[in-house]
């Protein structure tokens, strides 16, 4: 039954019940709205409420995924599932691979990139399993009640900010590659106390990520702020003659 049509019915039974005092009859209806109800239950269409455009919600999503697997994927015209019979994997595995929901072992890596005749690090370099397990415990989505979509809306402008722009991804995952690489660089060549000082400098410790003063560091450490400076200074010649120091900026 159209909208229309109900509007015309729920206001008929409405003059009815004011004109004949007591709730008029599917018969008394039909004859007054001219509408033949057939089968349809008029109490129903009576206790239809048309939504007001206030209580839907809209839900915004992000998500990132392994773009040198889709290219290979989708340069043979396959779909994640062919893909994934093809390699007798589960129907869903390559589309949880391609987008960060698990990283494969190594046997199914090793499946994978024989199929495209490329080298498993390509496919899969093992910084990529740190992020797939940072990035499952990562907010995919929210819902946003249309009566609150703003322009100036909190949840959109934290959205924008923090997980919905492609460059805070790609910064996300360099930081965490970066840190990731210093924190090797520092346990292969620095002392236990040169890697302390260079972690509260830079905001590397896990216990605060925000970065300390020489000040702050003699503080915490009981020396001096000089004392401080010379040591960061011995340790940061140490961390440039490593070879993985010429890919980062520090």
């Amino acid at each position: 039954m159209k909208l229309k049509e109900i509007k015309k019915i729920q206001t008929t039974c409405n003059f009815l019940v004011h004109t004949l005092q007591r709730s008029p009859t599917q018969k008394e209806v039909e004859i007054e709205s001219g509408i033949l109800l057939k089968n349809e239950n008029l109490q129903a269409i009576l206790d239809y409420k048309e939504k007001d455009d206030s209580e839907f919600e809209i839900g915004i999503r992000f998500g990132i995924y392994n773009n040198e697997l889709r290219k290979l994927r989708e340069e043979k015209k396959l779909h994640q599932k062919d893909l994934s019979l093809l390699l007798g994997f589960a129907e869903s595995k390559i589309g949880l691979i391609e987008n960060f929901r698990c990283f494969p072992s190594e046997k199914e890596q090793k499946k994978i990139a024989d199929f495209f005749s490329i080298h498993m690090e390509t496919l899969f370099p093992q910084w990529m399993k740190i992020i797939t397990e940072d990035y499952k415990q990562k907010k995919k989505k929210i819902i946003i009640p249309v009566k609150n979509l703003r322009l100036q809306n909190e949840e959109v402008l934290q959205l924008e900010a923090e997980s919905y722009s492609e460059d805070s991804i790609i910064r996300d995952v360099e930081n965490s590659l970066v840190k990731k690489r210093l924190q090797e660089i520092m346990i292969s060549q620095l002392t236990p106390r040169e890697k302390q000082i260079i972690e509260l400098r830079t905001g590397l410790n896990d216990d605060c990520n925000e970065s300390m003063t020489f000040e702050q560091v003699g503080r915490e450490l009981n020396i001096t702020r000089e004392r401080v400076r010379q040591i960061e200074a011995k340790a940061h010649e140490k961390m440039r003659q490593h070879p993985m120091m010429k890919n980062l900026s520090f």
